[in-house]
């Protein structure tokens, strides 16, 4: 894998962070290699929302309720992220793309 994929953009992981992400321990497992983004971009986008919510409550009503009924997931590689009075076709449309 590492002569047909460039890893240096991802963090090694170690039993700690399979035991977080997958919840396996290594007694669970033969032997493992993990690797991770660097940084959790569903967490920094979470963390987004938070702070939008908090903008939005009282001051833009239209747009709390926009962000309650947002779609965020990920589907392997790709993260839907979605904030849009269509969010619930752009969810259908993300997932039938893995289907």
């Amino acid at each position: 894998m590492k002569q047909s994929v460039i890893l240096d953009k991802l963090k090694k992981g170690d039993a700690n962070k399979l035991k977080k992400l997958y919840v396996l321990g290594t007694e669970q497992v033969e032997d493992f290699i993990l690797y991770t983004a660097n940084s959790n971009v569903k967490a920094n986008i979470a963390k987004r929302i938070d702070a939008q919510t908090v903008k939005f409550k009282d001051y833009r009503p239209d747009e709390y309720a926009l962000l309650e009924k947002r779609v965020l997931k990920v589907q392997f590689s790709y993260i839907l992220f979605a904030v849009s009075t269509d969010a619930a076709q752009i969810e259908r449309a993300f997932d039938e793309a893995f289907k």
